[in-house]
């Protein structure tokens, strides 16, 4: 399965709506400053290895969790819940734990790739900055999120390599694990998320789709791919038809057939809402030119009809919006 998909749909257990920029992390302005902190990761191996791969609740909670980094302590609260709800996830899957090890050393020989996406980053738009970046061990629910802290990266849901025995995960599971070399990609849909202001209580359908399409759209340009191959092949085959399901409910705040759907339904993929997002700021940036002025409008997101409109995004012909 299209290693793409795996990571469209774990995002599907993201929040609907991201934190704003403006929040209280450490950010720099110099992306070879920015920090990639993997301190957690060390610590959970202690209690892994100190338990036989079978660590309970309250061995995960003292030695994991308690010392764990701001980072980890935000992944607690958004996505992990509780000690026992992590330990139960990995007492049902020793075995795909097991094979994370690897995943979190690949971390380190990424350093490059992510800093190469955040010096790109900031060539095409320079008033970005550059907030910690979490690598963490959840309970499979989260491949990345924002917090207050800055980016949060699951690397349990990136557990796909060769010679890994996905046969005891559910079918979900099987169909959403990513491969460890598309880090940066997710480490930069985070990343653009976190330069984006913030928007509406409770955004719209159009809102959030572009919100959403922007982070991949940007990502794609700095990261060499987004995350979303599976959306785009099935988006480009029935754009008409999607959008004119989507165009009247577009001001709603509906999300459901195309933001953080699941698993999809039937044919259909998940979460073809970034699709359409991002086709929405490929047209806009294709009028106006990447730019600093154009990523600023694009990234602002919360006037999305004006970027419907402005770009003339029409995949059954006539006028946008």
């Amino acid at each position: 399965m299209d290693s793409s998909r795996c990571l469209c749909v774990a995002l599907v257990l993201l929040a609907a709506f991201l934190p704003p920029a403006t929040v209280a992390a450490r950010t720099v302005d110099s992306p070879g400053e920015a920090r990639l902190v993997t301190t957690d990761l060390a610590r959970f191996w202690r209690v892994w290895e100190a338990h036989d791969g079978r660590p309970g609740a309250d061995a995960l909670q003292a030695g994991y969790l308690d010392p764990g980094t701001a980072g980890l302590q935000a992944f607690l609260a958004l996505r992990i819940g509780s000690a026992r709800e992590l330990a139960e996830t990995i007492a049902a899957h020793p075995g795909y734990y097991a094979s994370l090890r690897g995943v979190g050393e690949g971390v380190e020989d990424q350093r490059a790739a992510f800093h190469a996406a955040f010096e790109a980053l900031e060539a095409l738009y320079p008033p970005a900055v550059f907030p910690d970046t979490y690598f963490l061990i959840g309970r499979m629910n989260s491949a990345g999120t924002l917090s207050d802290e800055g980016l949060l990266i699951g690397l349990d849901m990136h557990g796909r390599q060769p010679g890994v025995d996905l046969s005891g995960l559910s079918p979900w599971h099987q169909g959403v694990l990513a491969r460890p070399r598309d880090l940066p990609r997710i480490v930069s849909h985070e990343l653009v998320h976190y330069q984006q202001s913030g928007g509406a209580a409770q955004p719209t359908l159009l809102q959030q789709s572009v919100r959403e399409g922007s982070a991949d759209f940007i990502a794609e340009r700095i990261a060499g791919g987004h995350i979303n191959a599976l959306a785009h092949r099935h988006g480009l085959r029935h754009e008409c038809d999607l959008w004119r399901e989507f165009e009247p409910r577009m001001a709603g705040t509906d999300y459901s057939g195309f933001l953080y759907g699941g698993d999809g339904a039937g044919d259909r993929p998940a979460d073809l809402g970034y699709f359409i997002g991002y086709r929405i700021v490929q047209s806009y940036v294709e009028r106006h030119g990447l730019s600093e002025a154009t990523l600023r409008a694009v990234l602002g997101g919360v006037d999305a009809a004006n970027l419907l409109r402005e770009g003339g995004y029409a995949p059954c012909g006539g006028g946008g919006g």
